[in-house]
């Protein structure tokens, strides 16, 4: 009986250390992610077609003023503090980007635009994918941000119509690649049937429960 309890106990132990180092993989990959990205995160102010529709305007001028004012942002495409920093310093200019666009399309929604970490959910692109977690956003909230928002990896430069990876920014995946390591690179982009990878499911199904657990602690 004791070597079958013994048996148990290593078993057990096996699945908590593998449990526990793939909780320690997971968390690496999401913060090597977080530590080398800046997303841009557009919020509606509710689910009407109308503003979904400013939701995208306001996306639309924001990207043309950071491109026009940093010579196709970010400043220094090798340097994620240069560009962090100026979104930071701009951060009421890239406001009132926003706001006077509300304004032209006839709508007196305000406008609230920050910087800083925030929850984004797993997000597939044509040839990538990033896993639920914290990253660091430019966000840009409009009215009552109560509709569906809009976000891109706005550093390094990977900000393009969905479901469409032109030429440019096939380049600039490169960047990306260099910025979060070959070795991550491999966890999120897509196996050859535009799957995600084992890799990404681990990471993916920590963060996952990580989540439900924050929400659990939340609500009691």
């Amino acid at each position: 009986m004791n070597k079958v309890v013994y048996v148990f106990a290593i078993i057990f132990l096996v699945i908590c250390l593998f449990v526990t180092s793939m909780d320690v993989y997971s968390q690496h990959v999401v913060r090597t992610l977080s530590d080398n990205v800046i997303r841009l995160h557009v919020v509606a102010n509710s689910n009407h077609p109308q503003d979904q529709e400013l939701k995208l305007k306001v996306r639309d001028n924001v990207l043309t003023y950071l491109k026009q004012n940093t010579q196709g942002f970010p400043v220094d495409e090798s340097d994620l503090s240069k560009a962090e920093f100026f979104i930071k310093s701009r951060l009421d200019e890239i406001n009132e980007v926003a706001q006077q666009t509300v304004l032209e399309h006839g709508y007196d929604y305000p406008t609230v635009t920050s910087y800083g970490d925030f929850y984004f959910p797993v997000k597939e692109y044509d040839n990538f994918a990033l896993p639920s977690g914290l990253y660091s956003a430019l966000r840009i909230e409009i009215g009552q941000s109560c509709g569906e928002n809009w976000w891109c990896v706005l550093y390094p430069p990977l900000c393009f119509p969905e479901g469409s990876l032109g030429l440019i920014e096939k380049e600039k995946v490169q960047l990306f690649v260099q910025s979060i390591s070959d070795e991550n690179a491999k966890v999120i982009f897509l196996d050859s049937s535009g799957e995600p990878n084992i890799r990404f499911k681990i990471v993916e199904f920590f963060q996952s429960i990580k989540k439900r657990i924050q929400v659990d602690h939340a609500s009691k």
